[in-house]
């Protein structure tokens, strides 16, 4: 499921919009190694592609701005 998820976020940055030039553009990031794996990288890309779909929303890794507190 993780290899699909990171060539689907391939997929979406290549104009030509086909499998091979999003491997190659997976290969160029190094998301995808010599053996059509996930490195490291791909592997921490595929696991925040899922946290960020799971509900629906874009979850960002920043806190909460500070309120002030009257």
């Amino acid at each position: 499921m993780k290899f699909e998820v990171v060539l689907a976020y391939c997929e979406k940055r290549v104009p030509e919009g086909s499998l091979l030039a999003a491997m190659d553009y997976g290969r160029q990031m190094q998301f995808i190694n010599g053996y059509n794996s996930l490195s490291e990288s791909g592997q921490l890309l595929a696991e925040m592609l899922i946290l960020s779909t799971e509900d629906g929303t874009l979850r960002q890794n920043t806190p909460e701005p500070c309120r002030a507190v009257s």
